[in-house]
């Protein structure tokens, strides 16, 4: 226990000095992971059914999972705090992507209706989205325009899905959770 605790610290003091630099290699937590570390996120992906109490269980393992790479790939890229948090957030944000993405939680059906969707006349959808992960993330810009109560009725509508339930919330977390990794892309050199 001892040694673990000397181990950190002489971590820590390694971290701090290091220079910090523009953060760069936001995909370092994708490609750092262990064969064993993809299979447990592979199997989260797989059997992710949407918003369980077993779902929730198995995304904080993972999230876990996640923050320990990042933690190698912070060392390795100098990252500073902000920029680890960022790249552990997009890395989640990119494995909920795909476990709302696997045919469970959301019907293959509505997924290519949506896709299509997005790909014709979305790029409004995909601004309203961005600008609330930007305000969620802290990084202003996100503050509400007129008509958007009236165009995230519209996307529910055109989608065929009650604007309250279980699928209409799978819906807005997949196009919210692809807003956080976008918005992080673009913000990610400025850390």
């Amino acid at each position: 226990m001892k040694a673990a605790l000397h181990v950190l610290c002489a971590a820590g003091a390694l971290m701090l000095a290091l220079p910090v630099q523009a953060a760069s290699n936001l995909e370092c937590i994708a490609n750092s992971a262990t064969a064993e570390e993809q299979a447990t996120i592979d199997r989260y992906i797989r059997n992710f059914r949407g918003g369980t109490a077993e779902d929730r269980d198995d995304l904080v393992f993972v999230q876990e999972l996640i923050s320990e790479i990042s933690f190698g790939c912070a060392m390795e890229n100098h990252w500073g705090g902000d920029a680890e948090g960022l790249a552990r957030l997009a890395a989640v944000s990119r494995v909920k992507e795909a476990a709302l993405r696997n045919g469970k939680a959301i019907s293959p059906e509505l997924l290519a209706k949506y896709d299509a969707f997005i790909a014709a006349r979305g790029s409004a959808m995909v601004d309203i989205f961005d600008r609330i992960a930007r305000e969620q993330l802290g990084f202003g810009e996100g503050e509400q325009k007129a008509g958007d109560e009236e165009a995230l009725q519209s996307f529910a509508l055109a989608l065929g899905i009650e604007k309250q339930s279980a699928v209409s919330d799978a819906i807005m977390e997949l196009s919210f959770s692809a807003a956080v990794q976008r918005v992080i892309k673009a913000e990610f050199g400025s850390y």
